[in-house]
């Protein structure tokens, strides 16, 4: 950036306060650039130092104080049409970040996402206001933090140089079969297969994960910094134990498989007792009103209670078979 810095034969102070800014800017030193910029614009304002200054802040990605930095100039009537119209240019291009907030990684080694979508390191990304999650990967640990990027600027995030006592550690010494690693609602990407420890800020977590055959299981766990505890103890400490699930998993056979026979045989039985009293009603001879003692309402009321059980004693040997079919199944 060259600047448009112009000594207004001011006092020796405002001189020197010039003079370290370009020197600071010439060594990358932007934050110290800005700070005296803008201690020689309080002393004596001018559309020079604000042009300065929007240039700095712009680099600092500071996008809205720039904007606002420029504005001032091309609203001061001392400042010449070329720097007026460059400075109008450079609104022009910056008003579309002022919408947005910023986010830049940067790291030797690393990978990054942002809400599990990948960052080009070094790139800024623009994204709404709020929280976002931010997946950093180096070696063989993933960090997960909350990054809340303000509007009009740019966070910069230095990653890889976190310290783990300053995390609560999550150690993945999960069984191979487990998949699908859960914290807090995101899901990281392929963390268990290719990761050993989660760090993440100290407090309280919930971690949730597929044990593949034997379901999903959660828990909670409130993680102090520096501290470290393993996946699986974690979640087989408040899940039902392992080797109970296998056992109940080898018994459903011969559960299902009992339920199903009992079920068979007692539809069976219905149906055999409604088809004797059928029977029993349909063989008798007829005397008036009266069948060998049993009245006209006695046999219909026998009649009604057959086409019940028959329908019952139906739909349990239906079940029942249903039961043994799924056992046999189980059972492969």
């Amino acid at each position: 950036m060259i600047f448009l810095l112009v000594l207004l034969a001011a006092e020796p102070s405002f001189d020197r306060l010039l003079e370290e800014a370009v020197a600071l800017k010439a060594k990358g030193e932007l934050e110290g650039t800005l700070a005296k910029l803008s201690e020689a614009e309080r002393m004596r304002p001018h559309f020079k130092i604000r042009h300065n200054m929007g240039a700095v802040l712009e680099e600092l990605g500071r996008y809205r104080e720039a904007v606002d930095a420029y504005r001032k100039v091309t609203a001061d009537p001392a400042a010449p049409l070329e720097v007026v119209q460059e400075d109008a240019q450079r609104i022009v291009r910056l008003e579309p970040k002022v919408s947005f907030a910023w986010v830049l990684v940067r790291g030797a080694g690393v990978e990054a996402y942002l809400d599990n979508e990948p960052l080009v390191l070094g790139e800024e990304r623009g994204v709404p206001a709020g929280s976002h999650v931010l997946e950093t990967r180096w070696g063989s640990i993933v960090e997960l933090s909350i990054v809340v990027p303000q509007v009009g600027r740019r966070t910069v995030i230095e990653a890889g140089r976190a310290s783990q006592s300053d995390r609560a550690v999550l150690r993945l010494d999960a069984d191979p079969e487990w998949s699908g690693l859960e914290l807090d609602g995101y899901v990281p990407r392929g963390v268990l297969s290719r990761a050993k420890e989660l760090w993440v800020a100290p407090g309280k977590h919930t971690v949730a994960v597929d044990r593949g055959a034997y379901g999903r299981a959660a828990a909670d766990w409130e993680g102090g910094a520096g501290s470290t505890v393993g996946l699986s103890e974690l979640i087989l400490s408040t899940a039902v134990p392992v080797a109970r699930v296998e056992e109940v998993s080898s018994l459903a056979p011969w559960i299902a498989g009992g339920g199903g026979a009992v079920l068979a045989i007692a539809g069976a039985v219905l149906l055999v007792t409604a088809a004797a009293e059928r029977g029993e009603v349909s063989g008798a001879s007829r005397e008036g009103d009266v069948i060998t003692g049993v009245t006209m309402r006695e046999a219909e009321e026998i009649y009604a209670g057959a086409r019940t059980k028959t329908a019952a004693g139906g739909i349990a040997v239906g079940g029942g078979v249903a039961l043994l079919a799924g056992a046999l199944m189980l059972s492969w």
